[in-house]
Parts: C-alpha cells; sequence; structure tokens
C-alpha cells in the first residue's frame, strides 16, 4: 500500500515500535479495532449522560493505545476530546467525537488494506 499524506497512521513510526514487525504490527491494530467500538460506546454513553470526567477517562484510554500504534490521527483527535472532557465544557463535542469516529473507520480500512 502506498502512504500518502492521509495516512492515518505514522506508518514508519509504528513499524518501528515493533521491530519492523509487519504482520504483529497488523494484529495490533486489529486488536486496536475490535476494541475500539466498546471504547466508542463508552465514551457516547458520557457524552449523553453529561459525564465530562468519563469523557476524558473514555477519550484518554482510545488516545493511549492510538499513540502505542502511532495512529496520529486518531491519536490527536481523542486528545482533543479528553481536553474538552477535562475542562468541564462538553458543547459542541458530538461533532468531535462523530469526527473520532470516522478517522477509527479511516484506520479500519487502512488496516484492511494493510
Amino acid at each position: 500500500m502506498s502512504v500518502e499524506t492521509t495516512c492515518p497512521v505514522d506508518l514508519e513510526d509504528g513499524l518501528a515500535r515493533v521491530g519492523d514487525d509487519r504482520e504483529f504490527y497488523q494484529e495490533l491494530l486489529e486488536i486496536f479495532l475490535e476494541d475500539a467500538p466498546e471504547r466508542m460506546s463508552e465514551l457516547l454513553s458520557a457524552l449523553a449522560a453529561s459525564d465530562s470526567e468519563q469523557v476524558a477517562r473514555s477519550a484518554h484510554s482510545i488516545k493511549g493505545a492510538a499513540a502505542n500504534l502511532s495512529a496520529t490521527v486518531v491519536r490527536d483527535e481523542a486528545l482533543e476530546i479528553e481536553q474538552i472532557g477535562r475542562s468541564g465544557n462538553l458543547d459542541g463535542l458530538e461533532v468531535k467525537v462523530k469526527q473520532l469516529q470516522g478517522s477509527l473507520d479511516q484506520l479500519a480500512i487502512f488496516a484492511r488494506a494493510f
């Protein structure tokens, strides 16, 4: 697969993290993507309940896992949601959460093609 500027991961860094083992990296991506729906469900539930602390915790969990994979787009969006959650002002956060879901969908497409 060619890596374009829209690539959802820093592939060079991600592969370096796993000793350039592409198979292992793909396996880790798949594990993350299998877990992501549950994390997103937690995030959406927290948002619906206006629980800013849980929003921050859920986003932090997604951010950390994405960072370990060098999934930079997901990491950055989850970080932004985490920071908003910590601020306590959740106004308009639905748009950011939808954007994060879209980035997770893009990551899934990348993983299938990888």
